[in-house]
């Protein structure tokens, strides 16, 4: 099961308002593809299983948590070793809202770890990215997990960018105008969207990529 973009933005909106739409959902893209039950399985040579429902997914999901394995789950990938203290169980993961609302949690609590010592707001957010796949401010960046992102971006948000211009209203005929003098009037632009990954949101969604309560973080998953 895939998600539509706009559902996923709206329970990005909803659910996970600490971080910028544009963010979480080049992320979760990044993770998931927008599947809310898929899982990975940090194994070499184990295949990962793809359950179509909910219920199907928590099954599998504690099948491979009983036999010992690392997983990552749903939409953000949230990593099994981090249920515990994201206060989700294993069907909460499973969980669209609950799930992006984990995966912000986890981005922000490491933004917010290295947002002091970095040179720049984008630095510190790409280094949160990093440690969301691997716990590592640089592995991330080794394992071109970052570069999907960003990559995953220059797709997902100009969509976005499309999404939010509202559809122009049919306009009625046109009527023949009557002669008038000619006023002078200030010139009209139309706004432009800008399509560059802007890392931080407007103010009607989030004040910057992430903005929330420090807590003790761990990596969303192992180095891949």
């Amino acid at each position: 099961m895939i998600l539509e973009l706009a559902t996923v933005v709206g329970l990005a909106q909803q659910c996970a308002p600490s971080v910028a739409v544009e963010t979480l959902v080049s992320v979760v893209h990044t993770e998931s593809h927008f599947n809310p039950y898929a899982i990975g399985v940090n194994a070499k040579g184990v295949a990962a299983p793809h359950p179509s429902d909910r219920v199907s997914a928590a099954a599998a999901a504690r099948s491979l948590i009983a036999r010992g394995y690392n997983i990552d789950l749903g939409l953000g990938q949230i990593n099994s070793a981090n249920l515990r203290w994201l206060g989700l169980s294993v069907d909460d993961a499973f969980d669209p809202c609950r799930n992006l609302a984990a995966a912000a949690r986890v981005l922000a609590s490491n933004y917010l770890n290295v947002v002091r010592s970095s040179p720049s707001t984008e630095v510190a957010i790409a280094t949160a990215m990093s440690m969301y796949n691997t716990g590592s401010r640089s592995r991330g960046f080794g394992n071109g997990y970052v570069g999907r992102v960003y990559a995953s971006s220059s797709v997902v948000v100009p969509a976005i960018r499309r999404q939010a211009i509202p559809e122009p209203a049919a306009l009625p005929a046109p009527v023949k105008p009557e002669p008038t003098v000619a006023q002078p009037s200030a010139e009209v632009r139309s706004p432009r969207v800008q399509e560059a990954w802007d890392t931080t949101a407007g103010p009607q969604t989030a004040s910057l990529m992430v903005f929330g309560g420090a807590s003790n973080s761990s990596p969303k998953g192992q180095s891949e």
